[in-house]
């Protein structure tokens, strides 16, 4: 009788379900996916840059955590740890205050970095 294997806990996983697809750009589906595909980005982290680009389509370009966590129908416990971690790896960028939409309090916006320059 052969012993089990255990699987590997932090291996990278694919993702449980497929985004669904927005009206952005074929090559920011295609970077995030990339990111996702060699564990770069976690699942949370890829939902995020998605809305990020989804954002960026339809010309909002950038976005508070609060506004972001509102979209996306997070806790801002949830959004606030992941940018944190996406702004630490460059792949998101912090802008000047402005009026959150969400609050209406003076909040520093995000924006999504270039994901195709980062291949």
């Amino acid at each position: 009788m052969r012993p089990a294997v255990q699987q590997d806990l932090f291996a990278p996983q694919p993702p449980a379900v497929e985004p669904a697809r927005t009206a952005v750009r074929d090559t920011s589906h295609e970077a995030i996916a990339r990111l996702r595909a060699t564990g770069q980005v976690s699942r949370r982290q890829g939902e995020l840059l998605e809305a990020f680009a989804a954002r960026r389509r339809r010309g909002h370009l950038s976005a508070t955590r609060q506004e972001i966590a509102h979209e996306l129908g997070w806790q801002i416990n949830q959004v606030c740890g992941r940018v944190k971690e996406l702004l630490d790896a460059g792949r998101l960028t912090e802008g000047d205050k402005r009026e959150c939409a969400v609050t209406g309090q003076t909040a520093y916006p995000l924006s999504l970095a270039s994901l195709e320059e980062r291949q």
